[in-house]
């Protein structure tokens, strides 16, 4: 049995009364108590009143309605408002999809520079130029200046390289930029002079020329023994110990030649001097006897690649009216690239081919076929045993023979092109005969480019 105190009792009779008094709202009544223990389950002991425990009343009098008053029964929402930040996640619906946002940002794509920075210094070749000649002894230097502000150039790199020779070397200027390198050995050809300008910090120019170097021109007087090393001999070809070139000797049915090995003839323009004496007395000279003669001489130029090749052209080269050069044509069916110059002191008439005349003549045919006179000259004196003073000149498709300082043949020949290659005679004799003799030779090979 609860003891409820006179108080505590006083207390709550006297609150009842106030309600009433009020006549505001209609109470249900409220078991008092001193302790929750006196309440039911769910409620708390407050100001001697239970009261559900979920509900906190409002004590402070002053109307603040931020908390449920549940004394007052009043139904207002007394709710504290969430001021949580609402979160805008895109709700997962749960079909799996990938909600995450795409960042499409675009993506700076231009490519990033990385040319060096250009020097602050220049250079040029100031010798050679570009299209200078030069002959294989000529004396050659390369020249030129680096410029720049306040750079001490002692410090740079020259290297020098040529398409022919390769490297040259790599040297340095003088402090103002200056540089000169002497360029020796050089081979004959078109080259392309390159020069690479280092500095310190890796930067660097290139400068180049373009020049040619031809070969020297060459000059065999014959006074010497022939080297075999140089000299490809045939035949009945000797050198005679008076200083010249004898092809056959004064005999029926002799055949001699013989080829320079020491240096072939390069594609291009070309000129070629040489001393001939054909005839019957053993010195060139006045001679007495002045019989008719056979069959004559030619200089050949075959365009081949080794002397192997050249030696199987010869094998087969037909004596008598076909000089020593006859392969093709009437004479076989040889496809070679040659040029010849012949001096034909024998008239063939149906013998093998005929000739284009009964005089002695000088005579331009090509590709080892002796019928084929694409010009000619004629010269009683051809064979009368003098020295006489020959010029071949081929420029391009025009050829020119000096013969005794006289323009004997100036022709155009559509077609035309010298192709180089071995340089040598040949000559024969048959029922007639001559001596056939060649000295003083001397080749100009064009250097020009």
């Amino acid at each position: 049995m609860r003891i409820i105190s006179t108080l505590t009792l006083a207390l709550i009779v006297a609150t009842s009364s106030l309600f009433a008094a009020c006549g505001t709202e209609t109470l249900t009544s409220a078991t008092p108590c001193v302790i929750d223990n006196d309440c039911e389950r769910g409620q708390a002991c407050v100001d001697g009143i239970c009261t559900a425990s979920g509900a906190v009343g409002d004590t402070s009098g002053s109307g603040d309605a931020t908390q449920s008053d549940t004394a007052t029964g009043s139904g207002a929402d007394t709710t504290v408002e969430d001021t949580a930040i609402e979160d805008t996640t895109p709700e997962d619906s749960g079909s799996g999809a990938d909600t995450t946002v795409e960042d499409t940002t675009p993506v700076d794509t231009t490519p990033v520079d990385t040319t060096p920075p250009e020097p602050t210094w220049t250079f040029t070749i100031t010798s050679p130029v570009d299209r200078d000649a030069f002959r294989t002894s000529s004396a050659i230097t390369l020249t030129g200046q680096l410029t720049g502000d306040a750079i001490d150039f002692s410090t740079f790199d020259l290297a020098i390289a040529s398409s022919i020779n390769g490297s040259l070397g790599i040297i340095q200027p003088d402090a103002a930029g200056a540089f000169t390198l002497p360029l020796i050995g050089l081979r004959p050809g078109r080259h392309t002079l390159s020069v690479r300008a280092v500095a310190p910090d890796g930067l660097e120019r290139t400068a180049s020329v373009v020049f040619g170097i031809c070969p020297d021109d060459s000059v065999i007087d014959f006074t010497a023994d022939l080297d075999p090393a140089q000299w490809l001999v045939r035949g009945d070809t000797s050198r005679d110990a008076s200083g010249w070139l004898e092809l056959t000797g004064l005999a029926p049915s002799r055949a001699g030649s013989i080829y320079y090995l020491g240096n072939t003839l390069a594609e291009g323009d070309v000129e070629i001097n040489l001393r001939i004496s054909t005839g019957a007395c053993p010195a060139p000279g006045p001679c007495s006897s002045f019989a008719e003669g056979a069959d004559g001489f030619a200089m050949n130029i075959w365009s081949v690649a080794s002397v192997p090749e050249l030696e199987g052209i010869l094998d087969l080269a037909a004596n008598g009216g076909g000089l020593g050069y006859g392969v093709s044509g009437l004479y076989g069916d040889r496809i070679v690239d040659s040029f010849h110059i012949e001096f034909d002191t024998y008239y063939n008439r149906n013998d093998i081919h005929t000739d284009p005349t009964a005089v002695p003549h000088i005579g331009i045919t090509q590709n080892g076929d002796p019928e084929n006179h694409l010009v000619y000259y004629e010269s009683a004196s051809l064979e009368n045993n003098a020295w006489h003073d020959i010029t071949l000149s081929i420029q391009g498709s025009r050829v020119r023979v000096m013969y005794d300082g006289t323009m004997a043949i100036d022709q155009d020949i559509p077609g035309l092109s010298f192709k180089g290659g071995f340089l040598g005679f040949s000559g024969s004799t048959g029922y007639y005969y001559n001596y056939h003799r060649i000295d003083d030779l001397q080749i100009v090979q064009s250097c020009s480019f």
